[in-house]
């Protein structure tokens, strides 16, 4: 049976505080090494699992519509739908959608 990414990462810091080497935790959870270095660069910068895990998690959820960055909003009222006042209503987008 697979472990959940939160499992492991739980896991991870675990070991990492219990001193166990990244190799060896790469190893047992069947993960790079490379992952565990950055989860434990994550793990110091967050100051805890919790944190680190929202963070994370936020990271692989992506922006959400209420996230979208101010510039690409400015961008979208500068179309000439919007500045001409001649829009057919067909050029128009919701924010967020591709």
């Amino acid at each position: 049976m697979e472990m959940r990414q939160d499992t492991k990462t739980a896991l991870a810091w675990e070991l990492l505080e219990a001193g166990v080497p990244k190799g060896h935790i790469a190893e047992r959870l069947e993960i790079s090494r490379r992952s565990v270095i950055r989860w434990a660069q994550g793990f110091q910068k967050a100051g805890s699992l919790t944190a680190f895990l929202d963070s994370y998690h936020q990271a692989k959820r992506g922006l959400t519509k209420v996230d979208v960055p101010f510039d690409l909003v400015k961008d979208l009222l500068k179309s000439p739908c919007h500045s001409a006042n001649s829009c057919d209503g067909k050029s128009t987008r919701r924010v967020g959608d591709a």
